[in-house]
């Protein structure tokens, strides 16, 4: 008998000792392990000190990725809001973005894309139509490349940059009718040039419970022409019209 319980405790020691080694295989594949994120800790703050002396950056506590099997460490500068960039960690290789995000001026451009999005639906809210939108501004990749001159890192946001934008205007509408959108993004269109906004095309979503209507590639010269609506239906009858204009509709909107 004394046997028996002896072998019953060393089942059920095996079997425990199995499931928190499962537990913590499982838990490091996820999160990683504290020795591994110190290796890569140390690592990473080598690198940076070797490689970028010559900034003021702040390094982040790394971060497991289970997707890739790497750490990840966020790094910033204090002294300018666009000097951040990501380093990684994978089996004592290191790598960055610093290229893409620093040199190749992606934080500010998304940086400015974001304050003038902010600065868009805060305009378009004080009309009633357009209350609680979700709009965006986008900056036109290929035709803000080169300008070195006009993007600097650390600039302050202005509206009238020589860059082209585009706009989105989202709002939540349902039963939303080809007419509607003819009016909302041609009132969108009159307060976005009383506030100097000049956009090369603009988008237009709107969303309800159960349809939407989207209407893309809207240009000023398309509103300014008087003929909005009829464009717009000629290109829900014709989608490869000569406007340039594409519509698609769900279900009630008509």
């Amino acid at each position: 008998m004394k046997t028996k319980r002896l072998i019953l405790k060393i089942l059920a020691a095996c079997t425990a000792f199995v499931l928190i080694a499962g537990i913590l295989t499982i838990t490091n594949s996820f999160v990683g392990n504290p020795v591994s994120a110190y290796i890569a800790q140390k690592k990473i703050n080598s690198y940076i000190d070797r490689n970028y002396s010559f900034l003021d950056l702040k390094v982040e506590r790394p971060r497991y990725n289970f997707k890739f099997g790497e750490y990840m460490s966020r790094v910033k500068d204090s002294k300018n809001i666009d000097i951040h960039f990501s380093v990684y960690y994978r089996k004592g290789e290191i790598r960055d973005s610093y290229a893409s995000d620093v040199i190749g001026k992606f934080n500010v451009i998304q940086r400015l894309e974001n304050e003038y999005t902010a600065y868009l639906r805060s305009l378009l809210s004080k009309e009633e139509e357009f209350y609680g939108n979700t709009s965006m501004v986008m900056y036109e990749k290929g035709l803000y490349e080169g300008k070195s001159e006009v993007i600097k890192l650390g600039m302050d946001f202005d509206k009238s940059l020589p860059l082209e934008a585009s706009a989105l205007i989202r709002i939540e509408k349902g039963d939303a009718s080809l007419e509607d959108a003819a009016g909302l993004l041609t009132k969108a269109h009159r307060i976005f040039k009383e506030n100097s906004c000049k956009f090369i095309y603009y988008d237009l979503y709107c969303e309800g419970k159960d349809d939407y209507i989207m209407v893309n590639r809207v240009t000023a010269e398309h509103i300014e022409s008087g003929r909005l609506q009829e464009m717009i239906q000629q290109a829900v009858e014709e989608p490869e019209g000569k406007y340039g204009i594409t519509v698609n509709v769900k279900n009630n909107a008509k």
